[in-house]
């Protein structure tokens, strides 16, 4: 599209903005073509290592929930980001929390689970531990994942320096 166009409202105009609309990245969108994406109830799918690795811009994670939109994490493109979800929750909390602090360990889980799962319609069936919703758990150990004690479970999920080896074991 040519510089100074509004996709969203010609979608908008045409009925194509809904709750099974997801924009992916973000990167740069107005602040309107963003109240736009709120108001039709779309979703919004973030990849912080791709954005940041690419030069994208910084992800969208203080934006888009500020605007009433829970976005969702993805890993895009698995040889840039390496396809670790645990190291993508790592990247969108660190620079989200360089920024500003704005971001909680808690809404960066939720943006992998039940935020994603919500994106692809699916928050009725999947997305939570929930009884009778569908579910693929994993177990993880805290000790090796570098954060035994009392922490709030989704920082030593998020914070941990090395989560892949504390469920391979």
């Amino acid at each position: 599209m040519a510089r100074g166009s509004r996709p969203n409202a010609e979608m908008r105009d045409r009925g194509l903005l809904d709750d099974r609309t997801t924009f992916v990245h973000c990167n740069g969108i107005s602040d309107d073509q963003v109240a736009m994406m709120a108001d039709a109830g779309c979703s919004v799918s973030i990849s912080p290592d791709v954005e940041l690795k690419m030069g994208f811009g910084r992800p969208e994670t203080g934006r888009m929930p500020a605007a009433g939109i829970r976005p969702s994490l993805l890993i895009d493109d698995s040889p840039s980001a390496g396809g670790d979800m645990f190291a993508t929750m790592r990247t969108a909390f660190a620079v989200r929390r360089g920024v500003d602090g704005g971001l909680t360990a808690r809404d960066v889980v939720e943006f992998a689970t039940v935020d994603g799962a919500r994106a692809c319609g699916l928050d009725a069936r999947t997305g939570s531990i929930t009884v009778g919703k569908d579910a693929d758990l994993i177990l993880l150990d805290a000790v090796a994942a570098g954060h035994p004690g009392r922490q709030h479970r989704g920082r030593r999920i998020v914070g941990a320096p090395d989560t892949v080896s504390a469920w391979r074991r």
